[in-house]
Order: C-alpha cells, then sequence, then structure tokens
C-alpha cells in the first residue's frame, strides 16, 4: 500500500510516496521512511525557493542596472546639452521658423529673440501691442547658439529693433557646466557687438536674466551678471538693460515662488503678468511715435530720466525702467 502525502510548501507540484506494503519493511521501519521523505521533500522545496529568491535577485540587479544607466545617460545628456554650445542640435526648430514666415516675413517689426522665456510667452504679441513684434524665441538656447544663428533667424527680418533674452541657460546651476556671471556678461556682449555690426542703428534691448527658484544656488552669479551689464549699457550707450526683477521679486527681495509652474524654471501665467510689463513700458518709452508722454508711465520723472534709454545709454538707468517696470503689474 502506498500513502501519499501532497506537497503544500510554496505549492510546488510533486508528491512524497511512502510504501507501507514493500516486503520485509517493519512498522517502524514506515514511520522513518515518512520521516526522511518529508526531509526530502522540505528540501526540494527550499531549494525552489532559492532559486526563485536567486531568479528575483538576478531581475532586480537587473531592473536597478537599468534605471541606473538610463539615468546616467539623461544626465550626461544634459551636461553634454548644457555645458556647450551645440548649435545644431536647434537646427529643426531654427528651420520651422524659417518655413513658418517664408516669404511673408514681418520685417520692420520689433523682434523678440531668446530661448524658453520668450519661446513660452505665446501672449507676447498681445502684451506688447499696440507695438508690432515678432516672437523667435527658442527653448533651451544659450548665448552661443543665438550667436550661430544670427544670419537664419534675425537679420532676415530686418528688425525694427531687437529685444534679447540670452544667458539663462548658461548659468544653469548644474555642476561642473554653469558659467560664471562674469562669463555670462563676456558672452553677450561679444554676440551683441557682432548684431550691432550686423544691424548698424538698430536699437537693442537687453532683458535681465530672470532669477528662479529651481537655479536658487547660482542666484549670486545671475544678479552679478545682471548687475554688470546694466552697468555697460549706461556707460557705453550701446544697449538699453530692461530690469525685470524689481516685478517678480516679493516686497522683501526673493524670488517669487507663486510665479513659476510645477518644474520651478518657467514662468505660469501669473508670471508672464508680471514679466510683461517692464518691457513694454521701455519699448514704449524708447519706440511708440509718443514716447514723450509715454515716458512718464510708472516713476514719472525717473522715466523721464530713462528717457534717455532712447540713446542707448542710460538703459542702465533702465533701473528707471526697473521702477517703471514695478509699476506696471497690478
Amino acid at each position: 500500500m502506498a500513502v501519499t502525502f501532497p506537497n503544500l510548501v510554496d505549492e510546488v507540484p510533486g508528491r512524497a510516496e511512502i510504501d507501507l506494503a514493500s516486503p520485509g519493511r517493519q512498522p517502524g521501519d514506515t514511520v522513518a521512511s515518512m520521516r526522511i521523505a518529508t526531509r526530502a521533500v522540505n528540501f526540494s522545496s527550499g531549494n525552489v525557493r532559492g532559486a526563485r529568491g536567486r531568479r528575483a535577485a538576478r531581475v532586480g540587479g537587473i531592473v536597478v542596472g537599468a534605471l541606473l544607466a538610463v539615468a546616467a545617460t539623461g544626465w550626461a545628456a544634459m551636461l553634454w546639452l548644457f555645458g556647450g554650445d551645440h548649435p545644431r542640435v536647434f537646427g529643426r526648430k531654427v528651420a520651422e521658423i524659417e518655413q513658418r514666415y517664408r516669404g511673408k516675413r514681418p520685417n520692420g517689426d520689433i523682434l523678440l529673440t531668446g530661448s524658453s522665456f520668450f519661446e513660452r510667452w505665446t501672449s507676447s504679441a498681445d502684451d506688447l501691442a499696440p507695438l508690432a513684434t515678432t516672437n523667435i524665441g527658442i527653448g533651451g538656447t544659450k548665448i552661443g547658439d543665438q550667436a550661430f544663428y544670427l544670419d537664419r533667424l534675425v537679420l532676415p527680418f530686418a528688425p525694427r529693433a531687437l529685444v534679447v533674452y540670452a544667458g539663462s541657460n548658461d548659468i544653469n546651476g548644474l555642476p561642473f557646466v554653469s558659467k560664471t556671471g562674469a562669463d555670462v556678461v563676456a558672452r553677450v556682449r561679444r554676440y551683441l557687438a557682432d548684431v550691432r555690426r550686423r544691424l548698424p542703428g538698430v536699437p537693442i534691448f537687453y532683458v535681465a536674466i530672470t532669477e528662479t527658484p529651481s537655479r536658487a544656488k547660482v542666484r549670486g552669479e545671475i544678479t552679478l551678471a545682471n548687475r554688470l551689464l546694466r552697468e555697460w549699457a549706461e556707460e557705453s550707450g550701446e544697449i538699453t538693460f530692461i530690469d525685470t526683477a524689481p516685478s517678480l521679486l516679493t516686497p522683501d527681495g526673493e524670488i517669487d515662488g507663486s510665479l513659476f509652474g510645477p518644474d520651478r524654471l518657467h514662468f505660469n501665467a501669473a508670471g508672464y503678468a508680471r514679466f510683461a510689463p517692464p518691457i513694454r513700458a521701455a519699448l514704449m518709452r524708447d519706440l511708440a511715435p509718443t514716447a514723450g508722454t509715454v515716458g512718464a508711465v510708472g516713476t514719472g520723472g525717473s522715466a523721464g530720466t530713462g528717457g534717455s534709454a532712447g540713446t542707448g545709454g542710460s538703459a542702465g538707468t533702465a533701473g528707471a525702467a526697473g521702477t517703471v517696470e514695478s509699476a506696471g503689474p497690478a
């Protein structure tokens, strides 16, 4: 007679059988045989559990390794993109802009060129009305990228004036690749000097680099770049510096996180509602037909001194523009 014991450990298929009717088998031997068979079953189940555990560990290791590889690849790609100038990365977007305006470029508009703070400013035409503007911002671009595409992006528009937002992706806060404020100033000056040579007599407005929550660690470099560029604007008269900071910071001078989206880098609607008025005020003061009267907007008198921003130089008193700007958002 055979007695069958189902194997219930880990539900592993199989059974343990003990033949109680074997010739010469004594009753005591039957119990011993049962114990031996039970141990054999348990040993087999332990092997299965161990094999499963080893397989799970191997699979887990492969998954973790893959995730780490993806993360490392993404980080390396980010360091590569933001660590240097790679203008050809933006070739497709440049081609899209060329196609969009092929045969119908609005020559004589005020041209907005820069990175994502301009590209995402989809309401710029309405926000800057009645001035005629065209926005060709491309997200992710750095100063070198914008300089590289000057011939294809800026010159064909024959702009009446140029508004530049450049440098924020150069001071990006990434380890090993983020530029210093002084380095960014040197790059901006070289870029705008080239613009000046290619577009003589065209007014150039430079919009201050925005201080953002995600780049708070390099805020000092951002404010240094803005200060040095404002001073250069005041001393040289080459550009008009538009200081947007007074409109974007809290009353105690801190970064206002409520103006940014979930990435803590780009503006939300409230941010653009604060960003637009300072730029509009400076452009209206210098470019609108009634610039003399418009100049009185904001601080009144200081906008008047800012009126000399029309000559380019006192753009830096574009600090005045800054006070004009802070009056903009309600």
